[in-house]
């Protein structure tokens, strides 16, 4: 990944699920498979008190969520990231859980221990301000604690691999082909364009006029065409329009359109 993800490998893969069509429809696809309908009580064996704790449970694991909206959320990170976390905390007298809630999976760091863990809301900034949690202790609820779960891969100790990691430079692809078509449209004349002039070379200030009257009228909204503009002594035409990405342009754009599209899906095992 690019600097700007340097210790935030969990937020460039998020970028990438927010820019690639593709990949977002897919991971999307699966997470909805995967959580179904959500939750049901299985009633057997269970007296009217334990159900109507259980059903009580799976409405409010906290204030402000229910278990269904919990696992929703938990699968769509497990998808993205391979792993997922939740806050556990525990009762004043720390004898039994209080509440559950989703944790943003991203903004976790993991100490070399495993015992403990970091959070912070933005890890970029040079001295980012820091949240340390305990690690979830089954048998010693204490406080907030932070149930931390992610996916085997053999090359990762500490966090997980996402399971798309061989298909990410196709997902790059199809993100980069998207801004390509946007920057097109924008501009509203080809990037690769040398325009010749052969009526002589005008000075500075003349070229710089030239070039703004061009753009005005044959670039898009935004105005901001990428034209080249270059000035002759001589030939006899007054004007020469040479396009620098060749002939076969279309012809190369639906075959990386295609070839990015089938290894998408291959990654994702579609």
């Amino acid at each position: 990944t690019e600097a700007p993800y340097k210790n935030r490998y969990p937020d460039y893969l998020l970028d990438l699920f927010n820019s690639s069509a593709k990949h977002h429809a897919i991971v999307r696809g699966k997470a909805d498979y995967i959580y179904g309908n959500g939750f049901r009580v299985d009633s057997e064996n269970l007296d009217t008190i334990g159900l109507a704790k259980l059903e009580a449970f799976l409405k409010h694991p906290n204030t402000d969520e229910t278990l269904d909206q919990i696992m929703s959320k938990c699968v769509l990170d497990l998808e993205i990231y391979n792993g997922f976390a939740l806050e556990i905390i525990s009762n004043r007298t720390n004898e039994k859980i209080a509440a559950i809630h989703h944790a943003e999976f991203k903004q976790y760091r993991k100490s070399k221990e495993g015992d403990l863990y970091y959070y912070s809301a933005d890890w970029s900034k040079n001295r980012p301000e820091i949240e340390v949690i305990p690690a979830f202790d089954a048998n010693n609820p204490n406080g907030k604690q932070l149930l931390y779960f992610k996916s085997y891969h053999p090359q990762s100790d500490a966090y997980p691999l996402p399971g798309y990691l061989g298909c990410i430079p196709y997902i790059e692809v199809d993100k980069r082909i998207a801004n390509y078509q946007l920057n097109e449209i924008a501009n509203g004349f080809s990037a690769g364009t040398l325009v010749n002039f052969f009526n002589g070379e005008p000075n500075e200030e003349q070229k710089k006029e030239l070039e703004r009257k061009f753009k005005s009228r044959t670039t898009g909204d935004e105005n901001a065409g990428k034209i080249l503009l270059n000035f002759n002594d001589s030939k006899e035409q007054g004007a020469e329009i040479l396009s620098m990405n060749g002939n076969d342009l279309v012809d190369r754009h639906n075959i990386l359109e295609k070839t990015t599209q089938q290894n998408i899906f291959t990654g994702h095992r579609v």
